[in-house]
């Protein structure tokens, strides 16, 4: 597969379905590597929209020209030519199955076929596919034209040779991409991130701290080291064998609850967004939702270059 270069004829046809948020994000990034993209909106309002929301992106990625390299289609048909298509629909599973079975019924028996969810089991979208040995899940995040983050998931069905395939496309795109070999419910991300929400929840529920104090401990402390080295390099570079020492004496204090947090219980009640509809932990106006949403993606876009700055040149050691 040919890395990008100034030429786009030799690059594979790709393709999004669905055009939310991370669809949009993950068509963006494609389009900005120069990769021929087929777009297939789910919706009327998709349709519309995507075409100008993506040159005015691309126009912040300096690339707008690289809208050229856009096909918009609603019919599944148009990905016929696709080497590879993510699928990035709603989180649930018989939508994302019958998507999939529309994919498959459109494209070759050798493309691939990716599920960007956060949670759903790929052994469980691989159930009933023709060629499910193709079928496996590339988890981006947001931003997704700057995030370096791909977990490529194999399912009980995933061949080899279909996760190097993706692991290929994915470096690419100038993602460092990880393998996930064992299709564990929640990913590796997801299952970290959400074990650190459930301690924090606990946490703040015990009076021991405010919501806000906790994000100030872990802005000024996580923060500062985890884009640098991860979990396991920074215990190599702050302690080693003393990190063992303190788990054992700590590991019987936190949570180990089964059941949903109430604060996190109350959001689902209350319909709370956070920045989207201004209620979450925090309250927002429409003007400084706006500006947290903005400035994530300028921070996430700095935090990923510096990452790259710093361990580009450590890979393999």
């Amino acid at each position: 597969m040919d890395s990008p270069t100034n030429e786009t004829a030799a690059r594979p046809i790709v393709g999004v379905v669905g055009l939310g948020t991370m669809g949009f994000s993950i068509a963006a990034c494609l389009l900005m590597h120069g990769y021929p993209t087929i777009a297939l909106a789910t919706n009327e309002d998709e349709a519309r929209t995507a075409p100008e929301r993506l040159r005015i992106y691309l126009r912040e990625l300096e690339c707008e020209e690289n809208i050229r390299l856009l096909q918009m289609s609603t019919d599944y048909a148009a990905l016929a030519d696709c080497e590879i298509v993510t699928e990035s629909v709603m989180e649930d599973l018989q939508i994302k199955r019958e998507v999939i079975a529309h994919i498959e019924n459109a494209v070759s028996p050798q493309a691939l076929i990716a599920s960007n969810t956060s949670g759903l089991p790929i052994s469980q979208l691989q159930e009933n596919a023709i060629h499910p040995e193709r079928i496996l899940g590339m988890h981006w995040a947001l931003p997704a034209p700057q995030s370096k983050l791909m977990e490529v998931i194999c399912g009980d069905h995933t061949s080899a040779a279909c996760a190097e395939r993706a692991l290929q496309f994915a470096r690419c795109w100038k993602k460092d991409a990880a393998l996930i070999r064992k299709d564990v419910p929640g990913l590796v991300s997801n299952r970290i991130m959400y074990a650190m929400i459930r301690e924090a929840c606990h946490l703040v529920e015990s009076g021991a701290v405010t919501a806000a104090d906790v994000d100030t401990i872990l802005r000024h402390d996580m923060g500062t080291w985890v884009g640098f080295g991860g979990i396991f390099r920074f215990m190599d570079l702050t302690g080693g064998k003393l990190y063992a020492t303190v788990m054992e004496s700590l590991l019987p204090h936190l949570s180990n609850a089964r059941e949903l947090p109430a604060m996190m219980r109350n959001l689902q009640q209350e319909d709370a967004q956070g920045t989207a509809n201004g209620h979450g932990f925090f309250d927002y106006t429409p003007e400084t939702a706006r500006e947290w949403d903005e400035d994530y993606l300028h921070f996430a876009a700095e935090a990923a270059a510096l990452t790259e700055k710093y361990f580009s040149r450590k890979k393999g050691h």
